[in-house]
């Protein structure tokens, strides 16, 4: 009916004219929610280091498409399209990596790490109706497991207040605590040798997320892991308390 109508209107004058109005956007369901077919956690390699580390928008994504592939990927389908909606981890590592650029380009002295944990404490968990973010797996709240530290938001990255940092001989020393065999560690570093006698465990990684192993027989057991926080927030002095 409306395209009607625009052609009777553009059949009536000879200098036709319109403008688009933006009205806001018009939340119909609740988003985002964690798509059912994104890995989950635990970290099998070191389960101290939790896993994934964030979530981003990878579901129904706009975009390009190349002309030598039909939009259903099938050869019984000629149809070429410019563009065509895409779900997956392909879709999510693109957002994300654009925001690390956007980040880079605002703090041009944060190292990559920095960039990634600056991310990862500043997630958000609450969708557009305020109730944790839903995994459409199950159809319960999303667990650590399946959104990490939540859902990126580039505006509150941009300054976290408190920055995490990890420095390459860093991730060395934490492959040490792995066990890597020297040809292992080899791959990474030729001339980097781990210590005979090292105090660090997996968990002391310098990262924003804990992940602490309970035998099933514990009882009253301390763990401790170790954490080294910069403040970069404005203004530069500022109190901060931890919850748990």
């Amino acid at each position: 009916m409306a395209g009607k109508a625009i052609l009777r209107y553009l059949k009536s004058t000879k200098s036709p004219t319109a403008s688009l109005t933006f009205k806001g956007t018009a939340y119909r369901k609740r988003a985002p929610m964690m798509a059912a077919f994104s890995s989950r956690g635990p970290n099998l390699a070191d389960l101290e280091l939790l896993k994934p580390d964030l979530t981003a928008p990878g579901v129904n994504i706009l975009a390009t498409w190349p002309a030598i592939t039909s939009p259903a990927e099938e050869e019984s389908d000629k149809k070429r399209v410019l563009f065509n909606l895409i779900s997956g981890t392909s879709m999510s590592c693109p957002h994300v990596s654009g925001l690390a650029a956007l980040l880079i380009s605002r703090h041009k002295e944060w190292s990559p790490a920095a960039i990634k944990l600056a991310m990862m404490t500043t997630t958000y968990n609450l969708d557009n109706r305020g109730s944790l973010i839903k995994d459409v797996s199950h159809g319960g709240p999303a667990t650590p497991f399946a959104i990490g530290s939540g859902h990126v938001d580039i505006q509150k990255a941009s300054d976290p207040g408190l920055l995490y940092d990890i420095h390459p001989h860093e991730y060395l020393h934490y492959l040490c605590s792995l066990k890597y065999s020297s040809s292992q560690i080899a791959l990474f570093d030729p001339n980097f040798k781990c210590p005979k006698r090292t105090t660090m465990q997996p968990g002391d990684l310098n990262y924003p997320s804990f992940a602490v192993r309970f035998k099933s027989d514990a009882h009253n057991v301390t763990i401790t892991y170790r954490r080294t926080v910069k403040n970069v927030g404005n203004p530069p002095v500022g109190t901060y308390k931890v919850q748990v």
